[in-house]
């Protein structure tokens, strides 16, 4: 029987997260590793709470695993989870909107996929208010919005009112919530699946023959995903040191090629694909 009380952190990433899916079921069930307690944000909050449901014991969480690479591959398109406003940033602009998407989508999904929880699990917030970033173990009766509001990205989706804070995305601030799950009490050992490439890759800046490539959205985009990934490492590095002085064994998955070309490229073959790298990934990284 292991007796390892051990931690997943599962980080951000939006539809990269879909990673997480074939990492954690190569884990589970190639390696025999159960996690008792697990931290996530984002989309990797959305997981977390996924797989939290699953029953106490290691076939527990195996079974949880599968399930959560059903539900991956069975979101094949953007309105599978996000409803786009008609106006675009029209409508943010002109009108006020906070958000260029609908997340009622993702509710419904969330709904009919999430049960109760049979495991720790711990979310990452901000509230947009006072600024103030936390982790943040669920109250069952707002498991839903904690989520959600922990998977809404600030532009894209819009903030969720929990107990009358305005929440959203942790991962502005904290996108692994690994340093808490270093300190989280009687923890042994500490898995970080990383869903996103370790080092950015060169992306081309020049304009198409429509002039469509390069835009003030285009490098926005660009830069955030620059400064995320500096985020992640950082997050990944102090979290590391941190574990090394309590004498826990913390092990970082990263993957090493990336079919998405942002957060919100929803494409079911990209999907699959990635749920299948992170099998690969989990198995490289326990060589």
């Amino acid at each position: 029987m292991d007796e390892i009380r051990r931690a997943a952190v599962l980080p951000g990433g939006g539809v990269m997260t879909s990673m997480h899916a074939g990492a954690m079921a190569y884990l589970t069930m190639c390696e025999q590793l159960d996690f008792e307690v697990i931290y996530g944000t984002s989309g990797g909050a959305m997981n977390g709470a996924f797989l939290s449901g699953a029953q106490v014991g290691l076939y527990g969480i195996q079974d949880r695993c599968y399930e959560l690479m059903r539900v991956w591959r069975s979101i094949e398109r953007e309105g599978d989870v996000l409803e786009r406003y008609w106006g675009g940033d029209a409508d943010i602009v002109l009108w006020g909107r906070d958000s260029l998407y609908s997340v009622k989508p993702l509710r419904k999904l969330l709904e009919r996929e999430i049960t109760p929880l049979h495991r720790e699990l711990y979310v990452g917030l901000v509230d947009i208010e006072s600024g103030e970033t936390f982790v943040i173990s669920p109250n069952p009766d707002a498991l839903l919005d904690y989520v959600v509001a922990s998977c809404s990205m600030p532009y894209y989706m819009p903030p969720v009112n929990v107990n009358g804070r305005w929440l959203m995305d942790g991962g502005i601030v904290d996108i692994a919530p690994a340093m808490a799950a270093v300190k989280h009490e009687g923890i042994d050992e500490v898995w970080v699946i990383c869903p996103s490439l370790k080092d950015p890759v060169h992306q081309n800046m020049d304009d198409d023959w429509l002039g469509r490539r390069r835009n003030g959205f285009t490098i926005l985009g660009r830069c955030l995903g620059l400064t995320y990934a500096e985020v992640l490492r950082s997050d990944v590095a102090r979290a590391a040191t941190e574990a090394e002085r309590r004498g826990i064994r913390f092990r970082v998955i990263w993957p090493t090629e990336c079919p998405f070309d942002s957060a919100l490229d929803i494409d079911a073959e990209k999907i699959a694909e990635y749920i299948r790298h992170g099998w690969r990934s989990a198995r490289e990284a326990c060589r």
